[in-house]
């Protein structure tokens, strides 16, 4: 293990970040999301709160971003997850160099990362799982400079990343287990410290005081949640999210779930890049058990969290995308010194560079695959379409729809004020009427009718596509032409 100056004389995090923002920026989407993506990219800029677990540290700093003079709101928290997935990224280009790795290696891993099918996805959306990431990779490098210098400094500054990740998502509860006992057990003594204690305990607690944001805006910001029932301190605990993690029987559903979550990673990295990581695993478990146990819990933690969340959300594993590109790195470097030391003293170093450009094709490889098909920035459809499908509707009507397009509307409805006669709708806000998988035109009508707020005004219905379109008592009609199977309005007779 080279001393850490012999390889980080370029600042490879410098490079990792700007080759990778530049082609998040090139490919970024200049749309209206759907789903979750319009949602994070109506809630902060209104300072709202988003469905559980509400990500308060999401919407404070979003909220601040989504002021800046440039573009769309939309635009703006797109480019938001696009810095933030870059700056994980970078952060893992660093802790390569901190476990001693080539820095050419540890930038080619960082965008390995960057490049992998999943994380470019997410970067060109507003998402999430970008602000975790990058926390869960700072996270991941200050727990290496205070495993080797437990000074109130480093601990402190671990502990403050781990605070405001805590406060962010649920995800970074798990993770945190391995970090912070890892680092207690390895180094109790120093950090056990009552002048680090001093520094490091604040430095965790306080971060969580932006959970207040929750019971402090929930009664009077914008309401965009798929379960408003849940109260503020549901949120907080995870409810929504925790799914079957904690039961017994979590063991069997990921295990279960393994099998096609490796299916998954070698779409997004590929076969070549899983292997190495194998046997990144056993090189870094001879130099350091510790650091390779704590990056493994990590990866698999991310795998668990992955099968028993609620929704069993693919992005959950971009956490162990993150390990497996480290892991990666360490057996790069330590494949190329093995071969050097075959080699002759005079072929050595040619030998190790080809090894090493070799590993370079590899997010060369992931930016070939993916450009044409993740490229996102000349697409406009959400935009258009729902532009279209408001202009169309009768005035001061009231829209019911199912939540997932609900948020795309409500992004053209409050930010950009489309249509702001219009009242946007869905079954959330209309609890009597049940899941809008089961929503009927007769339904819709007497649930909104009932409500004294709406009654005199139009009713319009944009059905789950493949519903039926007519009912009983209730006329339809198309009010706008799309290319999706939206659209379909239904008024009461007379």
């Amino acid at each position: 293990m080279a001393p850490p100056g012999k390889r980080d004389a370029v600042p490879c995090w410098a490079v990792t970040f700007g080759l990778a923002l530049a082609v998040y920026l090139l490919t970024l989407s200049r749309d209206v999301g759907a789903w979750d993506i319009a949602e994070m990219q109506t809630i902060p800029h209104l300072f709202g709160v988003a469905h559980p677990t509400g990500y308060p540290t999401f919407t404070i700093i979003g909220g601040i971003w989504s002021w800046i003079p440039f573009g769309s709101v939309a635009v703006r928290m797109n480019l938001l997850s696009a810095v933030l997935f870059a700056g994980a990224a970078s952060a893992s280009t660093a802790v390569a160099v901190r476990l001693r790795v080539r820095g050419s290696i540890a930038c080619a891993s960082g965008l390995v990362f960057a490049f992998a099918t999943g994380t470019w996805r997410n970067a060109v959306h507003a998402e999430v799982q970008s602000l975790h990431l990058f926390l869960l990779a700072l996270a991941i490098l200050f727990w290496i400079a205070a495993r080797e210098e437990p000074t109130p400094r480093n601990v402190s500054v671990l502990c403050l990343v781990v605070g405001v990740g805590l406060s962010h998502h649920g995800l970074m509860t798990l993770m945190a287990l391995p970090v912070l006992g890892s680092l207690v057990a390895s180094r109790w003594r120093a950090v056990l410290d009552r002048r680090v204690l001093q520094v490091a305990v604040p430095a965790l607690i306080l971060p969580l005081t932006f959970l207040l944001y929750l019971p402090l805006r929930e009664g009077s910001a914008p309401l965009l949640d798929s379960n408003p029932q849940r109260s503020w301190w549901g949120k907080i605990r995870g409810e929504g999210f925790r799914g079957t993690m904690g039961k017994w029987r979590s063991l069997t559903i990921w295990s279960d779930a393994v099998g096609v979550q490796l299916q998954l990673l070698s779409r997004w990295v590929g076969v070549v890049v899983l292997l190495l990581a194998v046997l990144g695993i056993g090189s870094l478990a001879r130099k350091s058990p510790t650091t390779a146990a704590c990056l493994l819990a990590i990866g698999l933690l991310a795998s668990y969290a992955q099968a028993n969340s609620t929704d069993a959300n693919d992005r959950y594993v971009l956490g162990g995308v993150l390990v497996i590109a480290m892991f990666a790195a360490v057996a790069v470097d330590s494949l190329a010194d093995a071969l050097a030391d075959l080699s002759t003293k005079r072929t050595a170093p040619l030998v190790a560079l080809s090894f090493i450009l070799a590993f370079s094709l590899v997010p060369l490889n992931g930016l070939r695959a993916n450009y044409r098909a993740l490229d996102a920035h000349s697409v406009h459809r959400n935009e258009d379409n729902g532009t279209s499908l408001l202009n169309a509707l009768p005035t001061d009507c009231v829209l019911w729809t199912y939540w997932d397009l609900r948020t795309e509307l409500f992004y053209l409805r409050y930010i950009e004020h489309v249509r702001p006669d219009v009242t946007v709708l869905d079954h959330r806000s209309t609890r009597t009427i049940g899941s809008s998988f089961a929503a009927s035109p007769e339904g819709v009508y007497r649930a909104v009718t009932n409500d004294a707020r709406y009654v005199g005004r139009p009713v319009c219905f944009v059905p789950i596509p493949g519903q039926r379109s007519s009912g009983e008592g209730v006329s339809a009609a198309w009010i706008a032409n799309t290319d999706l199977p939206w659209g379909i309005g239904y008024l009461g007779r007379g």
